[in-house]
């Protein structure tokens, strides 16, 4: 068991250290960015910036994540220090594109109806981490510093589980393949 466990350990350091950091260097020569300001149904316009990798030659499956947190920096030559909720999908090639929601920084609209839906989102996945941490912003912007902090715990308990959950996943990758990556 000791053995596996060495193997695990090192295996998810190598793998890792091997993605960790990606910098806005990594990113510009592997991605495209473009900026859209996309119409909603009832015509609110919400701020995209759109990450496309240069070598996509197939359709690539995209995430789409809208922040109250801004899509910075803004400026189709400007690029972040990381892509994805980790290196791991930058490095798969996914497609990025990121929202700001509305009313807040570039987007067109009123945030405060957010607030509802996140909730209802939460009572309905206790898991889904990034909503807890935007639940905690809007609480905290509305003066619910209890239901904030309360929120914030939430999120760093989901957040630890979800890495648990990545490292086993990859691990687990490793012990049936037997090819380190």
């Amino acid at each position: 068991m000791r053995r596996i466990q060495s193997i695990v350990n090192l295996f998810v350091r190598h793998y890792t250290s091997s993605v960790a950091g990606q910098g806005t260097g990594y990113i510009k020569a592997r991605y495209t960015k473009y900026e859209y300001e996309v119409s909603m149904r009832d015509g609110v316009r919400l701020f995209t910036a759109v990450y496309i990798p240069k070598a996509a030659d197939r359709p690539e499956p995209i995430l789409l994540p809208r922040t109250p947190f801004s899509v910075r920096p803004y400026g189709e030559d400007q690029y972040p220090e990381t892509l994805g909720p980790s290196e791991f999908f930058a490095r798969e090639g996914y497609i990025f594109a990121y929202q700001d929601v509305r009313g807040q920084f570039h987007s067109e609209g009123d945030w405060p109806g957010m607030l509802a839906d996140l909730e209802h989102l939460v009572r309905n996945n206790p898991d889904f981490g990034q909503a807890w941490s935007h639940l905690a912003m809007l609480y905290q912007r509305t003066n619910r510093t209890e239901d904030a902090n309360r929120a914030r715990e939430m999120y760093q308990r989901v957040r630890a589980k979800e890495q648990v959950d990545e490292e086993k996943t990859l691990a687990e990758r490793y012990l049936l393949s037997g090819v380190a990556p």
